[in-house]
């Protein structure tokens, strides 16, 4: 029992050990760099690409940089290293998936996030994420069969949420349905457009 502890106390050691050499390691290149060019984002990433530089720290911070100056594709280029890392941090992965959709790649992140939904299936983030990107794709019957799965997004307070659901309704002409949604917006939050929705609604029925 005792060697056993203590193994794991060693094995503890070697991985903290780790880490600190990693991030000693970015320390140490970060203060070569001349100090008025340490916070470029062009020049972090002249110089990883010249001295052929992998350093888990220095990508994280090139894509905190990029995502900042909304250089989107330019942070994508370097995820693939990131979460070669830590493939299972959420916060990592959210962000990846924003990052996507800043870059206005949807069914990229549509897929991503298909993947991810098993490995995170309580985050509500995820699933409205999901959702919208079914939206997005123009999948309605996928959005809708969402909506109706998760009671959690139907409880969401988002007005243009519950409309563009309702929107998906009717691109299949699902006119009840969308008009419940509708309706139930109208109600609570006097919403006009959804009123406008209802109207159109009963017009395309009787037609």
């Amino acid at each position: 029992m005792i060697s056993e502890k203590l193994r794991l106390r060693k094995r503890i050691k070697r991985i903290v050990f780790k880490i600190i050499l990693r991030n000693k390691e970015y320390t140490i290149y970060k203060q070569s760099l001349p100090l008025s060019k340490r916070n470029s984002l062009n020049y972090l990433i002249e110089e990883t690409e010249k001295n052929n530089i992998n350093n888990y720290y220095l990508n994280k911070e090139i894509v905190t940089k990029a995502i900042e100056l909304k250089r989107w594709n330019t942070a994508l280029e370097l995820w693939p290293l990131i979460l070669n890392r830590a493939s299972k941090s959420y916060k990592l992965n959210l962000s990846y998936i924003n990052n996507l959709i800043q870059a206005k790649k949807f069914n990229k992140a549509k897929e991503v996030l298909e993947e991810k939904i098993t490995l995170y299936p309580n985050k509500i983030n995820i699933k409205l994420l999901l959702l919208e990107m079914y939206i997005e794709c123009k999948e309605w019957e996928l959005a809708t069969s969402m909506w109706e799965s998760y009671p959690r997004l139907q409880k969401m307070k988002s007005v243009n949420l519950h409309l563009k659901i309702g929107d998906a309704y009717c691109e299949q002409e699902k006119y009840d349905e969308a008009k419940q949604i509708f309706l139930l917006i109208y109600n609570k939050h006097r919403n006009e457009k959804s009123l406008e929705k209802c109207i159109a609604i009963d017009i395309e029925q009787k037609n």
